[in-house]
């Protein structure tokens, strides 16, 4: 469990990104783009990593790393 804890520490901060850039989104108006980013980051791409990088041969590291990848990801396409 110990390996794990850089990536649960990654993965705190892009988290943060994550959640506030919806919030600022939201705020000036744009909740429909908003709600895309926080259903990007989430469902369509949290849930795939989640179930496909432990198979790809990242165990359990896989399912940590799962988030700060979509929180990247997001951080891109929003």
């Amino acid at each position: 469990m110990e390996e794990s804890e850089p990536l649960r520490f990654i993965s705190s901060v892009l988290y943060g990104v994550g959640v506030c850039w919806p919030d600022c989104i939201s705020g000036v108006g744009d909740a429909k783009h908003a709600i895309f980013c926080s259903l990007l980051r989430k469902a369509f791409i949290v849930v795939p990593l989640t179930l496909l990088l432990p198979m790809a041969g990242f165990g359990v590291n896989g399912v940590f790393l799962a988030e700060p990848i979509s929180n990247a990801i997001g951080g891109i396409f929003c």
